[in-house]
């Protein structure tokens, strides 16, 4: 079976554009938040949810409403902040201040007296566990949920400790998961809000921005083939990807892609509407697969059996016996990367990759080790994701946003 489920975060608040921890509280959608969740009801007119569960809180039910009939489960409100409640961060931080401290420091307490993040990661995942035994293949169901729960149960989901290594969500923004038979649960899409006319970005002043972008198509993915380091030009299709993702790129102070032509053929293309001509970094192309390469994974399985059991059994093997092993993908294109970043502290800059080359970095950001790294999907050919640089590392801002190759 493969299904999805979609959370997504409620409208802006009254209390979240003030900075007011709400909690069970409600508080009123502002101007914004009306016109958020109505550009998400215009996203998903045209194909519905099979299936709506919200919150029982005011702010996300309004949100649900907004998307059509909907079932109402109170498992899936915000964490319970007792004396909290209706209070700022630095009023917390003052009126409280030990608490506070334990709660920064990862400890277990009662929120304000209120709820424990295990109490209500028991709860969301009873919900959660209940919504899956519901869904038959080909099913999509959302979750209209609050930045503090959904981003506790996707860390969890993810299998690691992802405490500022992701961005928190956008309201309204949509983070997917696939469902499938016998596998953990996959995250697909992480803090998509492309729906707004300017997608909010949390981030630190001064942070660096890395807006990694994968290849348009090419013949090899057509015909399932893993193409790793050989080289192949972009399809039709690959070549338009390109130019829609070109227009739709953010505002970066500098390109880079792969030496790859089809990065490179992808990075020249979008320069077309950026007008930023892309310079290549050696270590950002793909995965060496030896003699993996060029080959579906039935051809795989019959050239090298043995390799491909070690593969499916959590080794990181060197792929075709003279490729690369994902550990050292991940050192390579993570130091790459870094570099760019630190040439450019506080700017914006583009990365056109691959797809095992930019989960690889993705991975390294959050924590995720070779065993887990099919936790996050690869991403779409010519699909957008963010890196933010800060003062605390890097944290995975969004990732898998298709958005604008929607036809």
């Amino acid at each position: 079976m493969s299904a999805e489920i979609t959370f997504i975060r409620h409208g802006e608040t009254e209390a979240n554009a003030s900075g007011v921890w709400q909690g069970t509280e409600d508080s009123p959608l502002t101007d914004d938040g009306l016109t958020q969740i109505d550009l998400l009801a215009k996203r998903h007119a045209a194909r519905p949810f099979d299936l709506v569960v919200t919150s029982n809180l005011g702010r996300a039910r309004q949100t649900a409403a907004a998307l059509g009939g909907h079932e109402v489960d109170r498992r899936w409100q915000e964490l319970h902040l007792g004396a909290w409640e209706g209070k700022t961060q630095s009023e917390i931080a003052t009126t409280d201040p030990a608490s506070f401290a334990a709660v920064g420091s990862g400890k277990d307490i009662a929120f304000g007296g209120g709820e424990r993040v295990s109490e209500m990661l028991s709860r969301l995942n009873g919900g959660l566990d209940d919504l899956v035994s519901r869904l038959d293949d080909g099913d999509r169901a959302a979750v209209v949920g609050h930045g503090g729960a959904l981003m506790t149960l996707i860390s969890h989901l993810l299998g690691v400790d992802t405490q500022g290594k992701l961005l928190r969500l956008s309201n309204t923004a949509q983070s997917t998961f696939t469902v499938r038979t016998g596998a953990p649960l996959q995250l697909s899409v992480f803090n998509d809000a492309t729906h707004l006319p300017e997608p909010p970005v949390r981030a630190e002043e001064g942070a660096t921005h890395v807006v990694l972008a994968r290849h348009g198509e090419t013949v090899a993915n057509v015909e399932g083939r893993w193409q790793g380091q050989s080289e192949g030009e972009l399809t039709s299709n690959g070549r338009e990807q390109a130019r829609r993702l070109g227009a739709h790129f953010p505002k970066v102070d500098a390109v880079f892609s792969s030496p790859l032509q089809r990065a490179s053929d992808t990075a020249h293309l979008m320069a077309e509407s950026t007008g930023a001509v892309p310079t290549t970094v050696p270590d950002l192309q793909e995965l060496g697969f030896g003699t993996w390469e060029m080959r579906t994974i039935d051809e795989i399985v019959a050239l090298d059996p043995n390799g491909w059991r070690d593969f499916l059994a959590g080794v990181d093997v060197v792929r075709g016996g003279s490729g690369e092993t994902f550990a050292a993908l991940t050192d390579r294109v993570g130091n790459a990367v870094r570099i760019l970043a630190g040439r450019h502290d506080g700017d914006s800059i583009g990365v056109v990759s691959h797809g095992a080359a930019t989960r690889a970095l993705a991975a390294q950001v959050l924590g995720l080790d070779h065993a887990n790294r099919d936790r996050l999907a690869l991403l779409d050919n010519a699909a957008i994701a963010l890196v933010v640089f800060g003062s605390r590392g890097a944290a995975l801002g969004s990732w898998n946003l298709t958005a604008h190759l929607e036809r």
